[in-house]
């Protein structure tokens, strides 16, 4: 029985995604893909919300790759694919870091975005305010603002040591030796490995120094 309901609004999907490009082949798929909004489909998959969100993400890995080649290609719809698609299945983490991703070809903005709701769902998972971070350095070269998100994902469980490491580099950038110190230290008392002690014990000293130097 669920089966029987299930294809009527796949096939609803499908259509409201592809009709017009079926239809006018004629016009070019930037001009006339559609895609409906998360919060319907999520309706409409009911149950089989995995199916349907993983059918949406292949629908953007396909835009994406269409037109990866074209230079300055807009990916007008590839923000409302990934959306929605993390709507219908929000507990998919590594969508929302695909989408992130890819995104940046288009608007690094919309990277950040999908990845702040990515948050609302994963409030323990460092990835995703680690690739604000690295957002904010890489591509708006803003260290100030990515030190934020640095420290922000060295408070989570799991994270790596360059995490920490990073968010103290660039509050050091940005002048705030203070803050640099107190990420390092904070990963300094709680980790267990010797050798990372040792490290994160010189660079606390180095910059103690430093803040000194500067107070003066």
């Amino acid at each position: 029985m669920k089966k029987l309901i299930l294809i009527p609004a796949i096939l609803g999907i499908f259509f409201s995604v592809d009709e017009f490009y079926r239809i006018r082949r004629e016009k070019p798929p930037e001009s006339i893909l559609y895609v409906p909004k998360g919060k319907y489909v999520k309706v409409m998959a009911m149950n089989f919300r995995e199916i349907v969100a993983d059918y949406l993400l292949a629908r953007a890995l396909v835009y994406f790759g269409a037109h990866f080649y074209e230079k300055a290609f807009p990916y007008k719809w590839l923000y409302n694919l990934f959306d929605a698609a993390t709507t219908v299945d929000p507990f998919n983490r590594e969508a929302f870091m695909m989408g992130a991703r890819l995104l940046t070809v288009r608007d690094v903005h919309l990277s950040i975005k999908l990845l702040k709701k990515g948050m609302k769902y994963h409030s323990n998972y460092w990835k995703f305010p680690e690739m604000v971070g690295f957002i904010y350095f890489f591509y708006l070269k803003d260290p100030a603002k990515a030190a934020i998100w640095y420290d922000k994902a060295s408070r989570l469980p799991g994270h790596p040591p360059y995490v920490p490491s990073l968010a103290s580099k660039f509050y050091t950038e940005a002048g705030k030796y203070r803050a640099a110190i107190r990420v390092l230290y904070n990963f300094y008392i709680t980790t267990k490995d010797k050798r990372l002690k040792a490290i994160f014990k010189k660079d606390i000293e180095r910059l103690q120094k430093r803040l000194m130097e500067v107070e003066r």
